[in-house]
């Protein structure tokens, strides 16, 4: 079954990101390191059957949220919003609803940002774009400022075609990184700030050096050359968020 009415609906919100990516995930037989904030280990970050069974597709948007700032800071960019998680789920129960007119069987599952599954290798093979040296996920437009939100379903949509385009590994992040994380071409989250910022217990003196560095993790997504100059998310919260923050097709939304 092919996603163009689907398509042309998320187009009508706002949402010009969105791609199909296949159920059956081919799981990378090395993979690196991964960061224990990550919800999922191992084979469930590639196994949506887990979460949905029977799962035959996964549809997964992007949700561009560059707002450029004159006035430095050494908070990540999407803190400076409201909280990208209730956005997503709006808008993601929207197309829940919209599937489910149109496949009356079919069963559906939400995640935005919390489930076990790789969202960036997700929207690669949703052809969204691609994954940088950075680690990143990279849109050619809106670069690495997206959120990404999925939601699996039963009906077999026909998946898209993953993108062949690539960074330009040209060593930018490698050379801006405020943790020097970015080993023989190799990430290793230990040294990143972004993780440095949320993890548990008492930091070393190593650690805290890093922390006390003005610059953002952001940093290291402003100087690839993927920069975005269009930003969506800023009207998308502006628009349509206040239209859909307390009523969907059940009548109320619950943030609970």
């Amino acid at each position: 079954m092919d996603s163009d009415r689907l398509k042309d609906y998320a187009r009508s919100l706002g949402l010009d990101c969105l791609g199909i990516a296949s159920s059956e995930l081919a799981i990378p037989t090395k993979e690196k390191k991964i960061c224990p904030l990550a919800a999922g280990q191992g084979i469930d970050r590639y196994t949506p059957q887990t979460l949905l069974e029977n799962c035959r597709a996964v549809i997964v948007v992007l949700f561009p949220y560059y707002v450029p700032t004159e006035v430095p800071s050494n908070l990540s960019m999407y803190t400076q919003s409201i909280d990208y998680h209730l956005i997503i789920q709006n808008y993601l129960k929207l197309l829940q609803y919209f599937m489910e007119q149109e496949y009356p069987q079919s069963n559906h599952y939400l995640c935005a940002d919390t489930s076990p599954l790789c969202d960036r290798y997700l929207a690669h093979q949703a052809g969204l774009g691609f994954i940088g040296d950075n680690n990143c996920f990279i849109h050619p437009i809106y670069g690495s400022y997206c959120f990404i939100g999925s939601v699996l379903t039963t009906v077999p949509l026909v998946p898209d075609t993953p993108l062949t385009k690539e960074c330009f590994h040209c060593g930018a992040c490698h050379k801006n990184c405020p943790g020097s994380c970015f080993i023989n071409s190799n990430y290793d989250y230990e040294y990143c700030k972004s993780y440095l910022t949320q993890k548990k217990g008492d930091l070393t003196p190593p650690e805290i050096a890093i922390i006390k560095k003005l610059l953002s993790f952001s940093v290291v997504m402003n100087v690839s050359a993927f920069v975005p100059i269009i930003n969506i998310f800023q009207s998308l919260q502006s628009q349509n968020f206040a239209k859909i923050e307390f009523c969907n097709y059940n009548g109320w939304i619950s943030f609970h």
